[in-house]
């Protein structure tokens, strides 16, 4: 152990135990070991003579080399050379830099760049298939395309950037299948299958679908068939109001459509209401002249008192202008003042209303909702 001789201060360094004695070899005095434990060595106070500097014990009330008194204000609480490697090193890691708050700072960038690109990976097919269906409420695309469609948006301006471009995909789709259909011997059949089906209405200058849009014309014209109740003849359903625009703009670029001098649109609701009713301001009749109340709907209409989906077009009587399904099988879409107007009934309509009104948005689309076509002669 290291400990200082009493009398003359020097530095013994040995072997001895607390307790024993031995002769300083510097001035030659008799010592005795002092019982300082290593906590208490690591910690001990160092006293200087206020006179010649020399170090002497902390016990010690004179010094030893000039004999001036010592007093406790005079002592220094400094550790001294015996303190331990370890706590030096303990010491030294408590120190922290300039240097090691930069390394820090470039760590967190690091890890949050990381963590952008996994997040952008892993996320990005659920913001794909986000934009997919709010493209769809947009009422943009037509129904084919919408599995197809990649485009994503995070935020307000990405959103309306994959609008844009939703848009121009949708024209460039009608460009193609407007080329398509030109030469298409299918879409000159349904064409004309179409015109001849159309009825004149008395004293109007327009003519209306005999029967609602099948799923055959749909499919022939558009390519593809989003109805619920899949059936050729099967009146075309879940298709919103901008898909039937699509549909009536194709159908009228065929060139045995444009021959005839008829241009195909929405009826409108007045349109609608005479073909309904067959020009009666009161009741709506039969082809046959019998009146159409709760008892002889049936004979005329698929309704919720006799189906539970809907059923091929012209199967049930015709009303007085010779219309088939007005007032059931599916509802109808209409326009008033170029927007969306729902009429007639369908297979979920109770008997007491068979002609429903509604006013939803142009892409709303459910499984009882169809359409029938109106034409007028080209001015």
């Amino acid at each position: 152990m290291t400990f200082n001789c009493p009398h003359c201060g020097a530095e013994l360094n040995g072997d001895a135990s607390p307790g024993d004695s031995g002769d300083c070899p510097n001035c030659g005095k008799e010592f005795i070991v002092p019982d300082v434990s290593r906590r208490e060595r690591e910690t001990i106070r160092e006293i200087k003579c206020p006179s010649c500097g020399m170090t002497v014990e902390p016990s010690s009330a004179f010094c030893n080399r000039c004999g001036s008194p010592i007093s406790p204000s005079e002592q220094s609480f400094r550790p001294n050379k015996t303190q331990s490697i370890a706590q030096t090193k303990l010491t030294d890691k408590k120190r922290f830099s300039v240097r090691d708050l930069i390394g820090v700072i470039v760590l967190v960038i690091i890890l949050y760049e990381i963590g952008c690109y996994v997040y952008h990976r892993l996320v990005a097919r659920q913001i794909r298939q986000n934009a997919i269906e709010a493209l769809k409420d947009v009422g943009y695309l037509p129904a084919w395309h919408y599995s197809t469609t990649g485009s994503s948006y995070a935020g307000e301006k990405q959103m309306q950037k994959a609008e844009e471009k939703a848009r121009k995909e949708h024209e460039a789709l009608i460009r193609k299948r407007t080329k398509f259909l030109k030469s298409s011997s299918a879409a000159r059949s349904v064409a004309e299958r179409i015109l001849g089906s159309m009825i004149d209405i008395p004293g109007k200058n327009f003519k209306i679908g005999k029967m609602e849009v099948t799923q055959m014309e749909w499919e022939t014209i558009m390519g593809e068939n989003p109805s619920r109740f899949k059936g050729t003849d099967n009146p075309v359903e879940t298709v919103s109001w901008n898909d039937c625009q699509d549909f009536l703009k194709l159908l009228n670029s065929i060139p045995v459509v444009k021959k005839s001098g008829l241009t195909f649109r929405l009826p409108t609701m007045d349109q609608w209401d005479l073909a309904c009713s067959a020009g009666s301001t009161n009741s709506c009749f039969l082809a046959d002249g019998t009146e159409i109340t709760r008892e002889t709907l049936d004979r005329v209409s698929w309704f919720k008192g006799n189906s539970a989906k809907p059923h091929p077009v012209g199967q049930k009587e015709p009303n007085a202008f010779g219309l088939y399904d007005m007032m059931g099988n599916v509802m109808e879409w209409t326009s008033s003042e170029d927007k969306p107007l729902v009429r007639g009934g369908c297979y979920l309509s109770t008997s007491t209303g068979p002609c429903t009104l509604i006013w939803p948005g142009p892409t709303h689309r459910n499984e009882a909702l169809g359409f029938r076509l109106c034409a007028e002669k080209q001015k």
